[in-house]
């Protein structure tokens, strides 16, 4: 019986975490996207702001 349990539980737990992973992936991707992006605008307004200054 117990090796029973083990088989379902290894059988089970990668059903239920693929899907949890793959979301917690495309959050993450996005965050870094933003992240990037915001980056880029942060320094071509420093970039901006110094051409002025000049």
């Amino acid at each position: 019986m117990e090796g029973l349990v083990i088989l379902a539980l290894a059988l089970v737990i990668p059903v239920i975490l693929l899907p949890a992973v793959f979301i917690w992936y495309l959050n993450i991707s996005g965050v870094w996207a933003v992240w990037k992006e915001s980056r880029a605008r942060q320094a071509r307004r420093e970039k901006a702001r110094k051409e002025i200054t000049a």
